[in-house]
């Protein structure tokens, strides 16, 4: 499970695992390192044209994160420039629903 975390700039967030509190970070590739707010741990979140998902930006490259559509076992995410394929939507979804009025 992963939390959106304010970073300190407005309409970029950290993305911040909850299993060991590191927050992801774009190196050459996607990794993990204690939060810092640095610019390649800052994200920012666009919608994708059929409202479903979300493209997820590097603020460190500028290139958007990217999975293999069969998201086989061992796949890792890598960054590509925007083509917003099915590949680079990613779905965030509230872990125990909606929050109560």
């Amino acid at each position: 499970m992963w939390t959106l975390r304010p970073s300190g700039v407005e309409g970029e967030v950290l993305i911040v695992s909850e299993s060991n509190g590191l927050a992801l970070s774009a190196a050459p590739h996607p990794e993990m390192r204690e939060p810092d707010g640095s610019p390649s741990q800052r994200w920012r979140l666009s919608g994708t044209p059929d409202g479903i998902g979300y493209t997820v930006q590097s603020m460190g490259n500028h290139l958007f994160l990217t999975l293999n559509e069969d998201a086989d076992t061992g796949w890792q995410p890598w960054f590509e420039a925007r083509h917003g394929r099915i590949p680079q939507q990613w779905l965030f979804a509230l872990p125990y629903g909606a929050p109560k009025a």
